[in-house]
């Protein structure tokens, strides 16, 4: 079934009913649909190339700090909850398991930078940002340093957040 304005004859010196209408359509860009009018090409390649390297830096920075889990684990105490026993085996033994999954969140995000669309790495990264708002949560909860909260780990969701919507957009 064809939509009213491709059942229309077009006046005469007018373009087609059909090139009239796809003025007014998406194109599909990498697997997502984009407007054709919202950036011109080189500042969408700009933008997507510039966030692509924002989530690539993220997801070194997961990998680097999943893996001082195992080899520094003093540096938890920098994390903003007080009183952080950082030589405690028990302790070393949950922080291990925190390292592992940043170690995987990082990777993941580095196999998606490599098989995947923008748009799937910037919906990942999207949903990795809850993780630090997470981390700000828990720490002002635990009466932690405001500094650590806003700083540390809510600056790093803005971030991921920022990348996210230059790899949407």
């Amino acid at each position: 079934m064809c939509s009213p304005a491709l059942e229309r004859s077009p006046s005469p010196g007018s373009p087609p009913a059909v090139e009239r209408d796809a003025e007014h359509l998406h194109e599909i860009h990498d697997n997502k649909f984009v407007k054709r009018d919202s950036l011109n090409g080189q500042d969408s390649l700009m933008l997507t190339t510039s966030a692509t390297v924002l989530a690539g830096l993220l997801g070194a920075a997961l990998i680097l700090m999943g893996g001082r889990a195992f080899t520094t684990p003093q540096a938890a105490v920098g994390f903003g909850i007080p009183d952080t026993p950082a030589d405690h085996p028990a302790f070393r033994a949950w922080l291990r398991v925190k390292g592992l999954r940043e170690i995987a969140c990082g990777v993941f995000v580095f196999v998606l930078m490599l098989v995947a669309t923008t748009s799937l790495l910037g919906w990942y990264v999207m949903a990795l940002a809850a993780i630090p708002a997470g981390d700000a949560v828990v720490v002002l909860r635990s009466g932690g340093p405001k500094a650590a909260a806003y700083g540390i780990h809510g600056a790093t969701a803005v971030v991921m957040l920022a990348a996210s919507i230059g790899l949407l957009v």
